[in-house]
Parts: C-alpha cells; structure tokens; sequence
C-alpha cells in the first residue's frame, strides 16, 4: 500500500518518446499498399491524418521512413528495417491475446504459404489427421500471399529453396509433371499416342503472372510448331478443374493419379521434374505448434513411401495401391509439441 510513511518507488525516468502503436500499424499498412492514401483507408483514417501520424513516427525515430512521390509512397531501408522488427512483437502479441481468450491451453498459430496446388489437392486431404487443438494453423497460397510480399510466414512449401541466411529448409522430393486429361475428353477427341498428336488437341497450360510462354511452349520438341494454347491461367487450381471438365489437356504433377481417378495420364514421352522444397525461419523452431505441423508435413511428402516423390521418374501405372487412411497408418504426433 502506498502511504506517507512507505511512499511508493518512483519509475525510472526515461527520456525516449515511444511511438504510438497506431502510427506503426499504419507503417505496416502503407507497406502492404504501396501509397500513403490507400493505407490511410485500410485503417479507417483520412489522408491527412495518416501524414501527420507518419510525419510524427519520422519525428519520434529520428529517421526518414517513407520515399514519397506521384506515384505512391514506398518504405525507405529503415522503414523496412523498423517493421520488420515489429514482426515478432506482433506474433508475440497474438500468442498473448490467445492465451487471455483460451480457456484451457494456449493456441499457437502456424502460418504456412505454399502453391495453390498443394493446397488444394494434396494437404486438405490429410489435415483431418492433424489433431491438435492447441494449433490454429493459418493456410494460405503463393498466389494470394504475393498480394502482401512482406507478410510473414512460419513455414513455406515451394519450388526453390530460399535464399534468405535466417531459414532452414530440407527438399521434400521432387514433383513429376506430365500431360493429363479427363476421362470424358479422351472418350470425345480420342487419346494422343506422340507429342506430334497433341497438334489436334485443345491444350491448358500455366504461366506465372500471364507474362511467361507457359509449360507447352517451353516442353514440346520442335516438330510441334503446330501446337496452340487455348487457355493461359496463373492459378493451379484453375488448371486441374479446366482439366477435370474436359477443357483440354495440361501438365499435373503425377501425384494427381494417387487419388484423381477421372485424370489419366498420357504416355507421350513427356515429362518434366522440379524439387520441392519445405522451408522455415529459426525462430520459429521455438513454436511448438510449428514444430508439430513441420512434424506432420514430412510424414504427408515422405518420398520413403512414396514413389511420386522420388528423385528418379515412376510412371503412375506403377504406383502402389493408396488410401489417405494408409498413408496416415503409421503417423504419429509429435510429442511434447
């Protein structure tokens, strides 16, 4: 109790002005919009109130945080710098808030990127075996998290292994691609037997972003001239259900024959392969709810078992017989987090 006779200590005197926690938020948000304006309207704020919040935290830290100009506002080095480390404050933020709603055990969020493809036909599949209820794992897809190229993720599942000094990363196997059609188009337009053959074929193809030249293109020997696209798509997903349809003919990767029975495969000596990558930061090896799904992501992409994965091509006429509940057979959480 504070009284005149036990007088309460006094706070150590600080002369350093803190920054308002609203003003960095809005930093982040002009970093995610790429304009002072457009932030201001994701935080609810007017344009001229964000300036002055800006021209405060500039003020604060003693360094110029944003490059302004016609065409937007982009974050100077120090911006980056400054939000970057802001990142772990957030994560230990909503670990915190998490702990104040659960009422039993704290829920640990595990963010994971990865293409739209394993997202959609590969992870959904086995994510009932994730039994958990202290994770909340967040999913999100390349495509949709190069909206926000700075958002931070724990975890990422790509094609190339990252070139950043602060993440681990292990090679999963490799990923099989070659041409697939549904049942129904080969029943209406007859199956392809030589490269040559797919001239009378409606092709799909994918190109990233809509400026490449796609996987046609970049595959077919050139006695193939006559070959034409018919449908150009930046989305995996896009691409299989064109191709479930019978839109046409696109280049899957072989594991699609696991589990996709009305996808045949076509044996046009056409294949191509490219290894895929799980990749985390170090500092998230200190979440245990990271380290669970790391745990259960390679027992999901295990190329021990699974021949669609292996470093050498297996034609899918030769994949074992698999279920979902036999691949999960042997699975085991991991303990302890």
């Amino acid at each position: 109790m504070d009284t005149p006779e036990h007088p309460k200590p006094a706070l150590p005197h600080t002369e350093m002005e803190v920054p308002d926690w609203n003003d960095l938020r809005l930093l982040n948000a002009v970093l995610r919009a790429g304009s002072l304006t457009r932030a201001a309207r994701m935080v609810g704020q007017s344009q001229a109130t964000a300036s002055r919040q800006m021209d405060r935290l500039e003020r604060i830290v003693g360094v110029k945080l944003l490059e302004r100009s016609t065409s937007g506002a982009q974050l100077t080095r120090a911006g980056l710098a400054l939000v970057e480390d802001l990142r772990s404050a957030w994560d230990i933020l909503e670990r915190a808030m998490a702990r104040m709603h659960a009422p039993g055990r704290a829920r640990e969020t595990a963010k994971l990127v990865t293409t739209d493809g394993v997202a959609t036909y590969w992870l959904p599949r086995f994510l009932p075996f994730l039994r958990d209820s202290s994770i909340e794992l967040r999913l999100f897809t390349a495509h949709e998290a190069g909206q926000d190229r700075h958002e931070h993720f724990d975890m990422s599942i790509h094609f190339m292994p990252p070139n950043d000094p602060n993440a681990v990363f292990v090679k999963l196997g490799m990923f099989h691609f070659l041409p697939y059609a549904s049942a129904d188009y080969l029943a209406r337009h007859g199956t392809p037997r030589k490269a040559e053959d797919l001239a009378r074929h409606t092709l799909l193809d994918h190109a990233f972003y809509l400026i490449d030249k796609g996987t046609w293109k970049m595959r077919l020997p050139e006695t193939t001239e006559d070959v034409r696209v018919s449908l150009f798509t930046n989305s995996s997903t896009v691409l299989v259900e064109c191709a479930r349809n019978g839109a046409g003919i696109c280049w899957l990767p072989s594991y699609v024959s696991v589990f996709e029975r009305n996808l045949v495969p076509l044996d046009l000596g056409l294949n191509l392969s490219t290894p895929i990558y799980l990749c985390h930061y170090r500092d998230s090896e200190n979440n245990s709810a990271v380290r669970a799904v790391i745990h259960f992501l390679k027992h999901i992409f295990d190329r021990r078992k699974m021949p669609w994965l292996r470093d050498e091509f297996v034609p899918p006429a030769q994949f074992p017989p698999q279920t979902v509940e036999s691949i999960m057979a042997s699975y085991a959480p991991l303990q302890g987090g």
